[in-house]
Order: structure tokens, then C-alpha cells, then sequence
């Protein structure tokens, strides 16, 4: 069991580097220039496979941690009323709702948008210009519900074996 927790660990932590990683990017850097960011955005959306990286790096995060707990909590020691085990679990809580929101607010939002522009070939025009700036507003909005989530779940998955 203890090579299936030690692959677990790695794949939490790689998976989780990868989730954070790419919406500080995004919320940090690719969002706050405007048009050009949207225009940026676009191009990854419909040229790469950006859509399919965050819910996929997510996923397995949220998987492999819910291993690692699902471990630690079925041994039958009382480890989730520890304080280490309450942190870890403040930490798993935050990930998981923003797992959820990433993907009702800004994953279908994405995938709405990679329609819209692979449809219309260029610059939408028109109804679809105005569908493309409320997707684009929901990512928005949703990238600043599950930035500060992610904060909380790497601080208490960071501090939780030393409370």
C-alpha cells in the first residue's frame, strides 16, 4: 500500500502544481490585459487543447486526493477529528468547490467559446459577439471564485501535517 500512497502523493501534488499553476496564469497575467487577452485566450481555445488541460489536471487531482484521504481516514484512528486531519480536510473542501464551479462557470464557458469562434471563423459578429463577452465575463467571475479556493487548499494541504 505503500507504493499505491507514494504514487498518489505525486500524482496530488503534480496534478495540483499544473491546476494552480495555470489559472494564476491566467487570472494574473492573461485576463488583465484586456482584448488582447480574450484574443489570446481565443487562440489557445481553438489551437490547442486547453479546454481538455483543466479539467483533466483537476480531475486528478481531486482523485488522487480523495485516495490519500479515503487512507488516512479508513485506518480508524480518529485522523480526520486531528488537527492535521481537519486541516487537510478545510483544504480538500476548498478544492473541491472550486473543481465544481471551475467547471460549471468556466469550463463550459470555454467550451462555448471555442464553438463561437470555430463557427463564425473569425471575429464574431453581431448576436454572437455579445454571447462571446458574457462567457468571457463568466470565466471572469468564476476565475475569481477558484483562485482564492486554490490558495486556501495549497496553504492548509502545505500546513497540514505540521498543526
Amino acid at each position: 500500500m505503500y507504493s499505491a500512497m507514494l504514487l498518489f502523493r505525486l500524482l496530488h501534488i503534480f496534478a495540483g502544481i499544473l491546476w494552480v499553476g495555470g489559472i494564476v496564469l491566467i487570472a494574473l497575467f492573461v485576463q488583465p490585459i484586456g482584448p488582447a487577452g480574450g484574443q489570446f485566450m481565443g487562440h489557445l481555445l481553438t489551437k490547442t487543447r486547453i479546454a481538455a488541460y483543466f479539467p483533466a489536471v483537476a480531475g486528478l487531482n481531486v482523485v488522487a486526493g480523495l485516495f490519500l484521504f479515503w487512507r488516512n481516514t479508513s485506518s480508524g484512528g480518529g485522523w480526520a477529528g486531528t488537527r492535521s486531519g481537519m486541516t487537510y480536510s478545510i483544504g480538500a473542501l476548498a478544492a473541491i468547490i472550486a473543481f465544481l464551479i471551475g467547471g460549471v462557470m468556466i469550463g463550459k464557458s470555454m467550451g462555448e467559446i471555442a464553438k463561437i469562434l470555430k463557427a463564425s471563423g473569425g471575429p464574431p459578429q453581431g448576436e454572437a459577439a455579445t454571447q462571446l463577452a458574457g462567457y468571457q465575463s463568466r470565466i471572469q467571475r468564476g476565475t475569481k471564485i477558484v483562485l482564492p479556493l486554490l490558495v486556501i487548499a495549497v496553504i492548509t494541504m502545505a500546513v497540514g501535517r505540521y498543526v
